[in-house]
């Protein structure tokens, strides 16, 4: 699959439109955006200067309004950033379509009813509601993107770790992993390598006093990102040794729950609903794959989330949320067991009135089945990451 260009004409209509309609139906006619990840979505260009959070402020601002037919888009910046700016503007995908694009190092933005302003109570919400969906739902570039990213993401983790040998520590790791998206045309929004001795490290930082060692579990988890695309995945390999009884056994479990509780992804189901059903879908896998106190795996990590431009995860479900789920929006979930620990993680999309779409991390792998297993889930027929013996 080729790499799709970072942004096309008739996405930046859709995105436009989505916008319009979202502003509109909250009673705005104007948004200030500031954060890289929804600079990105709108105009397909990077602005960041240094390693920054999606959802973080970058040194640029964009105000967009729809109050006339014809939308228009003003570009704020220091005096510093001024060219780099106006480079963007006359590279941009909007010339010759029929949109007003100005710059301006001093902006006067009113303070009035109808401009929504990043630190407004709905900001966050609204903001989400316009950059989340994909505005061309499964057709078009932008799904091109994500199916470009999470394939070639999932190819070049699982080169790497065939690339692993004994003795390599955190950095050795990180570094290969790093060298192997970046030269493939990805960037990282986190890496995240649990070696032998950080079992327990549900979020392990990398560390160089750490090594890998043939016979013992490791653990890989990134956010691999392309444009406004992310992909989150997770990997499990061990070195030289077949899985003991009970790795085997907790994974496969680990795995029926997730794809149970990824089941619950659908916009009739709220969060705080979803996060009890979840507590249930494990205590089912226990049962099933005979497992006394798998259960408790189910609270053990953070119970996942919607993902989207603005970052690995929009949030996290909580006990009693109410937060409900965006039509053609993407999430993650990315459970860990309580017995050996081992990690499983699938990433999918939200389709009205029906089950949820969970995405292919392997069609760019070939079909060696020593990368994944094969599932049935509904109509589809899911290539599922397995503990990958190295």
């Amino acid at each position: 699959m080729n790499k799709p260009v970072t942004i096309t004409r008739n996405e930046f209509a859709s995105k436009l439109e989505t916008l319009r309609s979202v502003l509109v139906s909250h009673g705005y006619s104007s948004i200030l955006l500031q954060a890289e990840g929804a600079l990105r979505w709108l105009t397909g260009k990077r602005y960041q200067v240094v390693d920054i959070a999606p959802d973080a402020p970058t040194t640029v601002s964009v105000l967009v309004s729809v109050e006339y037919e014809q939308p228009s888009i003003q570009f704020i910046s220091d005096s510093w950033e001024k060219f780099r700016v106006l480079d963007i503007i006359e590279e941009g995908i909007w010339n010759g379509m029929d949109v007003d694009v100005s710059y301006t190092e001093a902006p006067d933005i009113p303070k009035n009813g109808e401009i929504l302003l990043p630190g407004q109570s709905s900001f966050t919400q609204i903001q989400r509601e316009i950059v989340t969906p994909l505005a061309e739902k499964t057709e078009g570039n932008q799904y091109a993107k994500l199916q470009w990213l999470i394939g070639e993401s999932r190819r070049t983790l699982v080169d790497s770790v065939r690339m692993l040998q004994e003795g390599m520590n955190g950095e050795d790791v990180r570094n290969l992993i790093y060298s192997m998206y970046h030269e493939r045309g990805m960037e990282l929004n986190l890496v995240l390598i649990g070696l032998p001795g950080m079992e327990k490290h549900l979020h392990p930082v990398y560390d160089e006093r750490k090594q890998v060692v043939k016979g013992k579990l490791i653990k890989l988890a990134v956010g691999a990102r392309y444009c406004d695309m992310f992909h989150s995945a997770s990997q499990m390999v061990k070195l030289d040794e077949e899985l003991s009884g009970p790795e085997s056994q907790a994974y496969a479990a680990l795995r029926d729950a997730a794809l149970a509780y990824a089941d619950l992804y659908r916009i009739e189901n709220d969060e705080g609903m979803m996060y009890e059903k979840m507590g249930k879908v494990f205590q089912e896998a226990a049962r099933k794959h005979e497992l006394p106190g798998f259960e408790k795996s189910a609270f053990l990590h953070h119970a996942g989330g919607p993902l989207s431009p603005l970052g690995n995860r929009d949030y996290t479900l909580v006990k009693g949320g109410t937060r409900r789920l965006i039509p053609y929006s993407q999430f993650a979930i990315n459970p860990i067991d309580c017995l050996v620990y081992t990690k499983f993680e699938v990433q999918g999309m939200v389709r009205p009135g029906r089950e949820p779409l969970i995405f292919d991390d392997f069609h760019q792998c070939g079909e060696d089945a020593s990368n994944f297993d094969v599932m049935p889930f509904h109509s589809q027929r899911l290539r599922l990451p397995k503990i990958i013996i190295g």
